[in-house]
């Protein structure tokens, strides 16, 4: 469905206006796991906030609170584009009712909650007849909100990654790498406590999703900490499938980066060949045996930078580029059938006069 139109300021208030009351009149949700309950909007810069709903250009969010004396923290709703879509209010409903189910579940695992878990993302697009029920019926997948019931109240569904519906990962008529990494990233929600479980986790993903899940969650440890943060905060199978994801993709010289990263980091930090983590320790031996130590290379902060052949600089000129052609050439792999034309049309290189 295209959500192309845009609202005026006095419409967006309006917005959400209708938004806050549909709110208040389902909060506050109580159950044996707690209370979920409405807080005034957090207000940002350029934003409108009506009661608890506050919304720019680029969105909705409402403000909660899961119990006294928790801080109150901002759930993203919906896109702006969304307020123009007559499915907005059911997809609402269907969350609320959700939440509730969870709240009521005597069962819930919601012992290690904190308020941000329940920002969702859900896109509208995730059901092909939109009501309250078939939302909440989404929403209680364990790949969104269903994940804190145990699995025999969830909605079942077949297969470890569902193809991600046209209309989710297109934006002005491109594929959104953005989008689809949100996407990946939902159908494998790792726990980072048990390695070998969360591998477990990612060896069910067929290979194309799981060679861009690794791609993309490097990538957001490099835009936030750099290469030593990737290296030194990442358990070790993450590392090696990262490093085999991108020769998979293409990008070979970001690779480069991860080969003369490790026996670096080895030599930097102890705790990166630690025996406290078996799996780690053993693959640092493996990567030190196969992987040789750069002279030229004092410290992993030196793969990092927006010059030519650096970590920034790679990420825009070789990585991303090589992801739009890899996502391109799987699309039967990543985007539901009906959107194949759709989608092949948007990544096709435009024509230039």
């Amino acid at each position: 469905m295209k959500r192309t139109a845009k609202l005026s300021l006095k419409s967006l208030r309006e917005e959400l206006a209708a938004i806050d009351r549909l709110l208040r009149a389902a909060f506050p949700v109580r159950g044996k796991q707690g209370e979920l309950a409405l807080a005034d909007a957090k207000r940002f810069p350029g934003a409108i906030a009506v009661g608890a709903v506050a919304g720019n250009t680029y969105g909705v969010w409402v403000t909660v609170r899961l119990a006294e004396g928790r801080n109150p923290t901002v759930l993203y709703l919906l896109e702006s584009r969304d307020l123009v879509d007559p499915r907005r209010y059911a997809f609402l409903e269907g969350w609320v009712s959700a939440l509730r189910r969870i709240l009521t579940q005597p069962t819930a695992l919601a012992c290690s909650w904190c308020n941000s878990d329940l920002d969702q993302r859900m896109p509208l697009d995730v059901v092909a007849v939109a009501s309250a029920k078939a939302y909440e019926a989404a929403f209680l997948q364990a790949k969104w909100l269903g994940r804190f019931l145990p699995a025999r109240k969830r909605t079942p569904t077949r297969d470890a990654y569902e193809k991600v519906p046209g209309a989710v990962v297109m934006r002005n008529g491109a594929i959104d790498l953005d989008a689809l990494s949100l996407w990946i990233g939902r159908h494998a929600q790792l726990g980072h406590v048990d390695p070998k479980a969360d591998l477990a986790v990612l060896d069910a993903l067929p290979p194309v999703p799981r060679a861009l899940w690794y791609v993309f969650a490097m990538e957001g440890m490099v835009h936030n900490g750099g290469m030593s943060s990737f290296l030194l905060q990442t358990a070790a199978f993450q590392i090696d499938g990262a490093y085999r994801a991108l020769v998979e993709v293409g990008a070979k010289q970001f690779a480069e980066l991860i080969r003369r990263g490790v026996p670096v980091a080895a030599d930097e930090f102890p705790s990166f060949r630690s025996r406290d983590d078996r799996y780690r320790c053993e693959k640092s031996r493996a990567w030190r045996s196969g992987f040789k130590l750069d002279p030229k290379l004092s410290s992993t902060s030196d793969l990092d930078g927006h010059d030519k052949g650096k970590s920034f600089y790679l990420i825009d000129r070789e990585m991303r580029p090589k992801l739009q052609a890899y996502v391109k050439k799987h699309a039967d792999a990543l985007i539901e059938q009906a959107s194949r034309v759709e989608a092949d049309q948007a990544a096709a290189p435009k024509n230039r006069r």
